[in-house]
């Protein structure tokens, strides 16, 4: 049990120092490390603060990655400050994702991919960073997702 405490203690301490983590955000980073070197590599590993620190890195990474998404979509959002655009805009966003929902695209993320480039007309290449792969990748999945829309729409 004290191995898992000092690893508790290095990953808390590496990722607020190394990342800019709130004490908060440290412990929680450092409670999902300790609970992913548990399923992937046994109780016996928790203990290497060597593997703790890495993982932990990792971890962080996506909770600072998850951060800057979520940012950077609340931005596009004020971005829109002309009453009546916003509110053609947010008509055409309950349309969209009724469609979605009728369509059976249940992930949030795809639909916010949808409403950014097709409503919002975000450039591919600004949103690469927010979903983390490339604009190659983006336009597939957008192409992807316009099909499944149009193979629905077709048939009711």
């Amino acid at each position: 049990m004290e191995r898992w405490r000092s690893a508790y203690r290095v990953v808390v301490q590496h990722v607020k120092a190394g990342f800019g983590l709130s004490q908060s955000e440290a412990e929680d980073v450092a409670m999902d490390t300790i609970l992913l070197i548990l399923r992937k590599w046994g109780a016996e590993h928790v203990g290497d603060s060597a593997l703790a620190k890495a993982v932990g890195e990792r971890v962080a990474y996506h909770v600072l990655r998850r951060r800057r998404r979520e940012l950077f979509l609340d931005d596009l959002s004020v971005g829109l400050s002309d009453r009546k655009g916003r509110e053609v805009l947010d008509s055409a966003r309950d349309v969209l994702r009724q469609t979605c929902e009728f369509a059976g695209i249940e992930e949030e993320e795809d639909c916010r991919l949808l409403e950014l480039v097709l409503l919002e007309g975000v450039p591919y290449q600004e949103l690469t960073s927010v979903f983390g792969v490339s604009a190659p990748a983006l336009r597939q999945r957008v192409r992807r997702l316009r099909k499944r829309l149009r193979e629905v729409l077709k048939r009711e």
